[in-house]
Formats: structure tokens, C-alpha cells, sequence
């Protein structure tokens, strides 16, 4: 067991670079740290057992869209930044497959001289990605659809690996659950306001 553990909300930092939020937006950050000293100080991380028993009982099941593959990939932990969804993915995975399979058959259709099906409509997640940010319309309308996601982002000095939610929805289930598992909660209202590690 490691000593003096906190979940820490803060407010997605200005220098975001993953997504563009609005002022007004409900958005937050989730970090954890471990071994924090009397002054504050203490690693950054999802990395000890109590933060990893946390994020399974918050997510028994989590998706990363991979936008090499442009595709849901199943995951077990956080090992890349990126968009995760973790509640109604189904439908999207569906859609996105359906279409890739398309895309595919009609490639090889094409290369036999073969009429090609008419492609279904393009899956907005598919161009989630604009000039390297997640789109801010494109989130909104999965929201919208009651898809249930955050983006992972490392904050360097401060914060570490951070959980980025577009709404506040989930926050009260975050805290309970902390609660339940004796981890401090503790919230912030800048990034600033961490000791760099």
C-alpha cells in the first residue's frame, strides 16, 4: 500500500493542446499522486494499486479510438493518449467497422473491374481528428448521443497522465467511488496550484 494517495480535480489547463474547450465548459481534469509529502510533492500517475482498482471499477470496459486504424480497440489500461470511450461504444465500433469493411470491398472490387457498393455514411467519430485536436463538434454530438468518454493527455511537470471530461456528468460516481476507496479527493482550481515533479 502506498502512503497519502489523492485523486485531484483541476480545470483542463490553457496549454491544452489535444482539445479546444470553452470557457464555459464543464470540463475537467482528473490526475493522481502518490508518495505526497507534508509540502505537496509526490510522483504523478494511475500507477499504484489503488488507482488501478479505481479505474476498473470506474471503467470495466474501455475503447480507445485508434486513428491510425480508425477504429475501437479494446483496452485494459491507459497506455496511450487519446480519446477512450467507456459506456454506449457499441454503436460506433458497429458503424466504424461496417464502413472500413466497405472501404475495403470496394478497393478490391475496384482492382477487379467491378462495380463498387455505395459506401454508407461516413461515421463521424471517423474524422474525430482535426489538425492533430480531437473536434470539439464532433465530441459534442457523441455526447449528444450519450456516448460516455474522456481523453487521456500527459501534463509534464504537474499532473502526469490526466483524464480529460467534457462534462461533469460522471463526477459525483468519482467521488464516491474515491471515497469508498479511501483515496483523499482533493481539487484545485489551476494546474499551478501542483507541485511539479
Amino acid at each position: 500500500m502506498v502512503a497519502n494517495e489523492r485523486l485531484i480535480k483541476i480545470p483542463v489547463p490553457n496549454f491544452n493542446e489535444i482539445i479546444e474547450i470553452k470557457k464555459d465548459s464543464e470540463a475537467f481534469c482528473l490526475c493522481y499522486q502518490f508518495n505526497v509529502d507534508d509540502y505537496g510533492y509526490g510522483p504523478y500517475g494511475f500507477d499504484t494499486d489503488k488507482a488501478k482498482d479505481l479505474l476498473k471499477v470506474l471503467f470495466s470496459e474501455i475503447y480507445y479510438y485508434d486513428n491510425q486504424v480508425r477504429g475501437l480497440v479494446k483496452k485494459t489500461v491507459l497506455d496511450s493518449e487519446g480519446l477512450y470511450f467507456f459506456k454506449r461504444w457499441e454503436k460506433l465500433k458497429s458503424d466504424l467497422d461496417s464502413y472500413k469493411l466497405t472501404i475495403k470491398k470496394n478497393e478490391i472490387l475496384a482492382r477487379k473491374g467491378v462495380a463498387v457498393e455505395v459506401l454508407n455514411e461516413k461515421p463521424e467519430l471517423y474524422d474525430v481528428y482535426e489538425n492533430g485536436k480531437l473536434s470539439s463538434r464532433v465530441l459534442n454530438d457523441l455526447s449528444r448521443l450519450g456516448c460516455e468518454f474522456f481523453i487521456v493527455n500527459n501534463y509534464m511537470p504537474q499532473g502526469g497522465k490526466c483524464l480529460i471530461f467534457t462534462d461533469s456528468s460522471c463526477l459525483n460516481k468519482v467521488k464516491s467511488l474515491a471515497k469508498d476507496l479511501e483515496i483523499k479527493f482533493d481539487s484545485f482550481p489551476s494546474i499551478d496550484s501542483l507541485k511539479a515533479w
